[in-house]
């Protein structure tokens, strides 16, 4: 509870000893000690002015049983310790102990006789002394040797190198040579002392002046930031590979871009397996070069995507289908097939018209005289024989007249002796059996129509076939029909080996990815959006290496995820400084939590990758209460923070943070 001061208090107590007083009441023109307000504590003073007993010191007072402890004696009649009182009534009253007072001196200052845990005070101005303790909030004071290291251990970015020496490749095999003496690392260098050769590092033939990080050297104190000054030749007459300290990077100082020190960083632009990595210095305090072990470690890493089948990179980071080499064009004509090839992603690889070309052996059911040598008679079924075909002599031919070479010279042989009787035609005639021994001729007619049978013992003639009236029921499969009468819009016939029938199916879409229109002799497809490479896509959730999560709104991807936010100062205005930044970062904080059991369930569960039961960040609510435009509500109510413009303020809140201690270091 708080430490209470209040004017005019001042109660009576009969208690006997060292123990806690019994208060029996206010003194006239006094108020009780209910003032201070229950458990509180105060200064009081107790004075027995039979016995001149007196103590000074800090209680507790509780207002149950009206008590106030004897917690701690400043100063008393018993040499600073608790006194026994005797019998009898003594005063006890509020007080301020000099050993607790701060005061204006003749010298115009304000001497502190004590320790204090907590001192507040408007302008506080130290002229001497030492602040020892380590600040944790933004108003805190601060000593030089927090704010020094402070300063040492943030992130100053240098001028890129060309390559760093890999892990892989371990100590170079080198001399390490400090001109300058113990301390100096201006000039100092590593000379091959190994085969002679031309150096490459990761992959990469070095040139002259290019930037080297090397950081595996077995003495540590040799690693650094190097220049290429002579890139050796191989013998006979061969030259070593000399290194020289980079002059960013060959003297000491904290958070300078022209020296080396904690918090100094560097990409690495090229590499077989370094590039696009980067890397700091983790030396804590000063060093001395030729002495103080220099480490590196790496803080970033290169992205890399790869094109799965059927896809390929180009640019480097946009995803495109591959070209089949596929011709756009129509396939398939009167006197060609179109025939095509198809791979496992179901992408046209080949195309092509072939002609079409049937052979005998693929033909059935015609006559043995379509596909046999007629010079044997035995085969003369039917068909026209030519002249050439005709000669010698012929047995198996009964009737009248003579048969010479090609010509029958006789009468119309009569259709009892297997002739028809007639000897002329027009185009389009039909014979007809028009008695039981005779044949007439039926004249074509115009097109369109049909020979309709006259019925039993009754002439045919020609016609229009009536559905209703010559057609009873179904066609079937089997002769060539289709087994049904009606259909709906987009019905289609599937064939079915079982009874080898046609059944009607329409077709159906799938929610969300293929729509089915049926129409009147048309089936349209189609997808609910657009899924062009220049398309706007929308999904519920999306996976990159991996499955979706189910998630509305969420992207989940194994492998690193690259974008940069729109940020030119030619695309914004009304631009000015976050305000209380500082405040407002330590008010947010940052916090370690276990998400719900409910929220895991929502996002698939645990999989120890993208989802984790502990993990840390940030509470949305502390946000929105300090910056609110970090902030959005989704559409559950549940809040979110935009965790990558956090850093805006975070910047803004480490310049409050540098003024400050600017500031301080002016003072």
């Amino acid at each position: 509870m708080a430490l209470i001061v209040k004017d005019r208090v001042q109660e009576t107590s009969a208690t006997v000893g060292t123990g806690a007083l019994t208060l029996g009441g206010a003194v006239l023109g006094f108020q009780s000690f209910a003032a201070i307000g229950d458990g509180n504590t105060t200064y009081y003073a107790i004075v027995d002015t039979a016995a001149y007993d007196w103590e000074v010191g800090i209680g507790t007072y509780t207002s149950s049983g009206t008590t106030l402890s004897r917690t701690t004696v400043l100063s008393s009649s018993n040499g600073g310790s608790l006194v026994p009182f005797a019998s009898g009534t003594k005063n006890v009253f509020c007080t301020y102990p000099s050993e607790r007072a701060i005061y204006l001196d003749s010298a115009g200052a304000y001497p502190v006789q004590n320790t204090f845990n907590t001192l507040n005070a408007t302008t506080a101005t130290l002229t001497a002394g030492t602040v020892s303790t380590t600040p944790s909030s933004g108003t805190d004071i601060a000593n030089k040797s927090y704010v020094d290291t402070v300063a040492a251990a943030g992130i100053h970015y240098h001028t890129p190198v060309f390559v760093e020496s890999p892990n892989t490749a371990g100590n170079l095999n080198a001399l390490y040579n400090q001109p300058g003496g113990p301390g100096v690392g201006v000039g100092a260098t590593l000379t091959n002392n190994g085969t002679k050769a031309a150096l490459v590092i990761d992959g990469v033939l070095m040139t002259t002046t290019k930037r080297v990080l090397i950081y595996n050297q077995t003495n540590a104190f040799e690693n650094g930031v190097y220049t290429v000054t002579t890139v050796g030749t191989p013998d006979p007459g061969g030259t070593n590979w000399v290194l020289t300290r980079a002059t960013d990077a060959d003297t000491y100082a904290p958070s300078s871009p022209n020296s080396l020190g904690q918090g100094d960083a560097f990409f690495v632009t090229n590499g077989d397996t370094g590039a696009g990595e980067g890397y700091v210095c983790t030396t804590v305090g000063t060093i001395t070069f030729g002495t103080t072990a220099i480490t590196f470690s790496q803080f970033s890493s290169s992205q890399v995507y790869s094109a799965g089948t059927g896809l390929n990179l180009s640019p480097a980071t946009t995803f495109n289908i591959s070209n089949t080499a596929v011709t756009p064009a129509t396939y398939g004509t009167q006197s060609s097939v179109g025939t095509f090839t198809v791979n496992a992603q179901g992408q046209l690889t080949n195309a092509v018209d072939t002609p079409i070309a049937i052979s005998a052996a693929a033909v059935s059911g015609l006559a043995a005289s379509a596909t046999t040598d007629t010079t044997n008679a035995n085969n003369i079924t039917s068909g026209s024989l030519g002249t050439s075909r005709l000669s010698g002599s012929y047995t198996g031919v009964t009737g009248v007249g003579t048969l010479t070479a090609g010509t029958w010279n006789a009468t119309a042989i009569a259709a009892n002796y297997g002739g028809t009787g007639i000897t002329s035609y027009a185009v389009g005639d039909l014979l007809y059996a028009d008695t039981t021994t005779t044949l007439a001729k039926l004249a074509d007619v115009a097109v369109g129509n049909a020979l309709i049978s006259g019925g039993v013992s009754a002439n045919p003639s020609w016609g229009k076939i009536g559905l209703a009236t010559h057609v009873d029921g179904t066609l079937p499969v089997a002769s060539g029909g289709t087994n049904q009468t009606s259909y709906t819009d987009g019905q289609l016939l599937i064939g079915n080996t079982t009874g080898n029938t046609l059944s009607k199916a329409t077709l159906t879409g799938t929610s969300n990815q293929i729509v089915v229109t049926n129409g009147a002799g048309s089936i349209t497809l189609s997808t609910p959006q657009a899924i062009g490479t220049a398309s706007s896509v929308q999904f519920g959730s999306f996976g990159v290496g991996t499955a979706a999560s189910g998630t509305t709104g969420e992207i989940r991807a194994t492998n690193n995820v690259t974008a940069y936010y729109s940020s030119d100062r030619t695309l914004k205005e009304n631009i000015r400084d976050i305000p209380d930044a500082l405040p407002k970062v330590c008010a947010i904080g940052g916090k370690l939590f276990d998400w719900t059991d409910e929220y895991l369930a929502k996002h698939g569960g645990v999989d120890g990758y993208f989802v984790q039961k502990s993990d840390f960040g940030v509470i949305a609510q502390d946000v929105e209460a300090q910056f609110p435009v970090a902030v959005r509500k989704r559409e559950d109510g549940t809040l979110a923070v935009d965790y990558e413009k956090m850093c805006a303020l975070a910047f803004a809140a480490i310049a409050e943070l540098r003024a400050e201690i600017d500031e301080l270091k002016r003072k």
